[in-house]
């Protein structure tokens, strides 16, 4: 079973594109909820271009699943 520091962990090899600097030491991670087997996440991501965020939505995703 996943469990939420190695969701954290994996989370911190997330580069923001154009910042390179991960999703946590930006502080954009805000939350990490495990239930039934699924994981959702939630980014603090308003600040970051459209296209910016659609990449993370897709790492995070990959990472993830």
């Amino acid at each position: 079973m996943t469990t939420e520091q190695q969701i954290r962990k994996s989370l911190d090899k997330v580069i923001v594109p154009g910042v390179t600097r991960s999703l946590t030491k930006m502080n954009l991670l805000r939350n990490v909820v495990i239930s039934d087997g699924e994981v959702k996440i939630s980014l603090a991501s308003a600040a970051l271009a459209p296209e910016i965020q659609d990449r993370l939505k897709e790492s995070v995703s990959r990472i993830t699943a």
